[in-house]
This record gives C-alpha cells, structure tokens and sequence, in this order.
C-alpha cells in the first residue's frame, strides 16, 4: 500500500464529450459490455441519453455511476490516507486549467512544514 500524500482532481463537467458523436453506435457497444456491471435498464438509459446528442450527461452519468465508486474503492484499497486527500476542482479539462492547479498544489506543498514533494 503506497502511504504518500494523495491530491484528488474533479474535473468539470465534460464540455468536448461530443466528439464521440461521430462513433454513436461504437460507443453505444462499449456501454453493452457494462451490462452485468450496472445492468440493462441502465446501460439502455445511457445509450438512449447518447443518441440524443446529450454527451455531457451520459459523461457524468458515467463518471458518478460507474468509474468513481470503482475508482474510489481501489484507491482505498492501495493508498493509505487517501480518505484525507486534498481534493482540487479543474475548471475544465484544458492545459490552463491543469497548469493552474499544479500551481496550486506546489503553493501549498511549499507552504507545508518539510513539504511532502
């Protein structure tokens, strides 16, 4: 189990998810491979949501759902002290945005007794 600090980055809501507009029914197939996981009702929403055209909710929908509680228990799992992990909130998903944040965290890293970088 890794023991160093842990930052937690929340990015915001996907704004260029519709780039998978073009591969629909590709993406709409992946989502098939995640019906014993999260079941038929709900893959079929998330498809329906995609066909729609509304990317941003099927995107967070996936994220709430599915990759961050699966995310989350193994981190719990492998990385001692997470639970007290600072946790940082991205603007967006752009290259500012990522630079600011890492920014961010050496301030405070430096501000830290013995800093833990």
């Amino acid at each position: 189990m890794t023991a160093a600090p842990t930052h937690t980055a929340t990015p915001a809501p996907v704004a260029e998810a519709a780039r998978f507009a073009d591969q629909l029914e590709r993406f709409c197939g992946h989502l098939d491979t995640l019906v014993d996981l999260r079941g038929k009702a709900t893959i079929k929403a998330w498809q329906a949501t995609a066909r729609e055209g509304r990317w941003a909710q099927v995107f967070s929908a996936l994220m709430a759902v599915h990759y961050d509680p699966l995310y989350l228990k193994s981190i719990g799992r492998n990385y001692a002290g997470a639970d007290a992990s600072l946790e940082v909130h991205l603007r967006d998903g752009g290259a500012a945005a990522l630079r600011e944040a890492a920014e961010g965290l050496l301030a405070i890293d430096a501000a830290a007794p013995g800093g833990s970088l």
